[in-house]
């Protein structure tokens, strides 16, 4: 259940057992379009019996990919998702504890040569390819008794150089996930979003402190090859809130809380994050990665919990067949 940009569906490889689903897909395929249909039930990795498909939870979604030409791709999709499980913040009386949630999205990403807009370019070590990533959804539905409205959106602009040496590649992105004003408030709209389930170490950073819900990310990445099988990555993030009086989330499904202000006196600063990781391609099967990330905590985390810059350095090796 990989889909599109993976940012809200997906099966991530960090965590030790990949998530996965019961249920059934349709899917039509051609060269240039592909539509998918399913609809599946969360796995429950158990440690006391055999895993079983959890009957609280349930995804239903329809996604299209349209290619019109090598160089871009449209995406557009609707995914339904239903909990039954209470909870675990901001319930109103007389709601059936649980929610659903409708989300409608659209992506664009592709590259265009920049010699073909600027032909003077050339050979010339400036050429290179227009890079661009835009995606942006809408959710509606309940949230107990409260009504949801909430968004995401994603603005990516980068550019790849073929003529310089190590062929740098920069990318700025602005994430943008809202929040509630008012979490407490029962009798108000409730505007977090809810990122589903994303391949968020992916997207916000190698420390996993963040995720798609009530915040801003503005990162600059920049990706160099050293050699044809040796690939470097920086990342530098910037995180903010949406609502001070929101929470910050993790990366895990159902809006898992990390940090949260009460009041919003704690202000929005989250703080600043450093990624560095090198990938080594060993041969066709065997990868090694050598990774350090490091948060600059802002106001926000110091006034809430323990006064803590994360950091960490990592080795992992993979071997795919």
């Amino acid at each position: 259940m990989n889909y599109g940009s993976t940012r809200l569906l997906a099966s991530p490889d960090w965590t030790n057992i990949r998530r996965s689903y019961d249920g059934a897909k349709i899917f039509w395929h051609t060269e240039q379009l592909d539509i998918d249909g399913f609809w599946v039930r969360p796995i429950l990795n158990l440690v006391d019996r055999f895993n079983t498909s959890d009957h609280t939870r349930q995804l239903a979604g329809l996604w299209t990919v349209y290619r019109p030409s090598k160089e871009q791709t449209f995406n557009l999709y609707y995914l339904y998702f239903d909990s039954d499980l209470p909870v675990r913040f901001g319930a109103a009386r007389g709601g059936r504890g649980g929610y659903d949630n409708n989300t409608f999205g659209a992506r664009w990403d592709g590259y265009h040569p920049l010699a073909d807009l600027l032909p003077r370019l050339g050979e010339s070590a400036l050429a290179g390819n227009v890079m661009w990533d835009f995606e942006g959804a809408y959710q509606f539905g309940d949230w107990t008794a409260r009504s949801i409205s909430a968004g995401m959106s994603t603005t990516g602009l980068g550019y790849a150089f073929m003529n310089l040496p190590l062929q740098p590649q920069f990318w700025a992105y602005f994430d943008y996930a809202s929040g509630t004003p008012h979490r407490a408030d029962s009798n108000s709209t409730f505007e977090t979003f809810n990122q589903l389930f994303p391949a968020g170490h992916t997207y916000f950073g190698y420390l996993d402190e963040v995720g798609r819900s009530n915040i801003h990310d503005l990162n600059f990445q920049l990706s160099i090859y050293p050699a044809k099988w040796i690939t470097t990555y920086l990342q530098y993030h910037i995180f903010r809130l949406d609502e001070a009086g929101d929470a910050l989330y993790t990366t895990e499904p159902d809006l898992s809380t990390n940090r949260f202000s009460p009041t919003g006196r704690a202000g929005k600063d989250v703080g600043d994050e450093l990624d560095l990781l090198t990938e080594f391609q060993l041969g066709r099967h065997s990868v090694l990665f050598v990774g350090y990330s490091k948060m600059f905590s802002g106001s926000f985390i110091n006034e809430t919990g323990v006064h803590t810059s994360p950091e960490m350095f990592y080795m992992q090796y993979y071997f795919r067949w």
